[in-house]
């Protein structure tokens, strides 16, 4: 298969006569646009690093971030319930489950173990939960946003 690429705006098959049946997938309409993250020359290599990294799974994250977050949603807020335990209700798992949590002598780590199984389990998706308006723990999001951006610890 010979295929010409003309970046940074569509992808065209030189080959007139290349089909479907002969490779598999479906034939590639040459207006359709590139992704900017996929485009030489276009993206930074802090968009890379910052796309990849959102897309980390969370059991994949440098332990020192980790530590750095379950030091902060370790300690409980039993005013607020602004922890772990809310993070493992956001989560989805139930009242007893994260009660057992307690028992753990950490927690927040216990809990993204587990979470860690779930295909959601991502950065960014984490993120978004910190983030939550009930959860509305900016200070631990900003630790992965940093991380992130490349600003914190590798």
């Amino acid at each position: 298969m010979n295929i010409i690429t003309q970046w940074p705006q569509e992808l065209i098959f030189a080959n007139k006569n290349l089909i479907a049946e002969e490779s598999g997938f479906g034939v590639v309409d040459p207006a359709m646009q590139v992704p900017r993250e996929f485009v030489p020359g276009k993206s930074s290599s802090s968009d890379q690093l910052k796309s990849s990294r959102l897309s980390t799974k969370v059991k994949d994250m440098p332990y020192a971030i980790i530590a750095k977050i379950c030091l902060k949603l370790d300690k409980e807020d039993d005013k607020l319930y602004k922890d772990y335990r809310l993070l493992g209700e956001k989560m989805g798992y139930a009242a007893f489950f994260i009660r057992k949590l307690k028992d753990s002598e950490y927690p927040t780590e216990t809990l993204l173990q587990l979470w860690s199984l779930k295909p959601e389990a991502t950065v960014q998706n984490l993120i978004a939960l910190l983030k939550d308006t009930d959860l509305g723990r900016m200070d631990v999001a900003k630790i992965l946003e940093d991380w992130v951006e490349g600003k914190g610890s590798k």
